[in-house]
């Protein structure tokens, strides 16, 4: 990013199923490449849905016939074409199975906290702990993993919890894959670029318990 403007490699769209739920988060040359594509049945394979024009949503062709002003943000220099942020496609689930295990996305789940104390050191006095150690046949797993601070760390050390004299110092923790977020994960920071994407994934919206419906 250029004094806040956006390189072409930089934008992103917003994807939305078929129920208009947002679902994940494309590079603009990906979602580009969707809305030329068709199906078999010759069904678009993506549309470009537009907040600022009562949500109507367009083929690529009826997109790219739109006039550009001056003001709106464009593709090309001779044959203007706006530049889509929002597409819908087909989809008809969040890719709430994509969570991958990492470093980043554990310290998130448990919040920067040890989940034995509860004490919140920093992240570089925190550690990744195996509640079933390695040597007993736990694994590198989201329900056997859990951050420790250093102290814990070092009192469990190859020791089960019963035998280290350890307890989750919340009862109600369990560790478990969390459910993919667009907000927790990529919303927050693409929204100060995109103000049509508020419509769609505002805080209230995925705090709401949506289950297997």
């Amino acid at each position: 990013m250029t004094n806040g403007i956006l390189t072409f490699g930089q934008r992103k769209c917003l994807v939305l199923n078929r129920d208009w739920m947002p679902i994940q988060i494309w590079t603009l040359k990906k979602a580009l490449t969707k809305l030329w594509g068709v199906y078999a049945d010759g069904t678009p394979k993506a549309k470009v849905i537009d907040p600022t024009r009562e949500f109507q949503e367009f083929t690529w062709s009826d997109w790219t016939a739109l006039k550009v002003s001056n003001d709106d943000e464009h593709l090309g220099k001779l044959n203007r074409i706006l530049i889509p942020k929002v597409v819908r496609v087909r989809y008809e689930k969040p890719p709430y199975d994509t969570v991958t295990f990492s470093r980043r996305r554990i310290y998130k789940r448990d919040n920067y906290q040890c989940q034995y104390c509860g004490c919140r050191p920093g992240s570089e006095e925190l550690t990744i702990d195996h509640i079933v150690p390695r040597s007993k046949g736990g694994q590198t797993t989201w329900e056997n993993c859990c951050l420790a601070c250093l102290n814990c760390n070092l009192k469990k050390a190859d020791k089960t919890l019963k035998q280290s004299g350890l307890r989750f110092f919340n009862k109600k923790f369990v560790p478990v894959r969390p459910k993919w977020s667009l907000i927790k994960d990529d919303g927050r920071f693409y929204r100060q670029h995109y103000k049509e994407w508020e419509h769609f994934i505002s805080d209230m919206y995925w705090d709401v318990d949506i289950g297997d419906t």
